[in-house]
């Protein structure tokens, strides 16, 4: 009988047989992804995600490009671990649109908010309001540019009483 070897790792494991001996056995890999694509659809909200997931720490999210819809709602765009992050539109049920930079969930970076009025503001956002330069036009056509702090704006070219 030959010494039984001490390394383990070099030998080879055994083949495992099929039904009655017969060809290998194959063995399903039963962890779930990681990452993928899919279509998910919240039986009671019926709110609605297509596009890119990955899972952290076990959990499913968003992540990666998606459109996601909740409530007449949706959104299109970049997310990172199921937050809108990146580049995206947002279509609001009242009418409403948002078309820039997000961060965590909120509008941050430069964007341009189209209200329902057709009223729009171009500019900086931060954290989810109104920062930095940008131009307003309200639905009557009238323009004011001006700088923003924390969605107040020290308006320019303000119309005459």
């Amino acid at each position: 009988m030959p010494p039984k070897p001490t390394n383990t790792s070099t030998v080879p494991p055994p083949v495992k047989k099929g039904p009655k001996g017969k060809g290998p056995a194959f063995e399903l890999d039963t962890a779930p992804p990681s990452a993928g694509e899919g279509v998910f659809i919240h039986k009671d909200s019926h709110s609605k995600y297509e596009g890119q997931w990955q899972r952290f720490d076990g959990i499913m999210k968003r992540h990666g490009v998606g459109i996601y819809t909740d409530g007449g709602s949706t959104y299109d765009g970049h997310f990172v671990e199921d937050m809108y992050h990146g580049f995206g539109c947002y279509f609001s049920f009242e009418g409403s649109v948002y078309r820039g930079e997000w961060r965590n969930g909120l509008m941050h970076g430069h964007g341009t908010y189209t209200w329902a009025d057709k009223s729009v503001y171009d500019g900086n956002w931060e954290n989810g309001k109104m920062e930095g330069s940008g131009v307003f036009t309200d639905s009557e056509g009238h323009v004011w540019t001006g700088i923003w702090h924390e969605g107040n704006a020290d308006l320019e070219n303000l119309p005459k009483a």
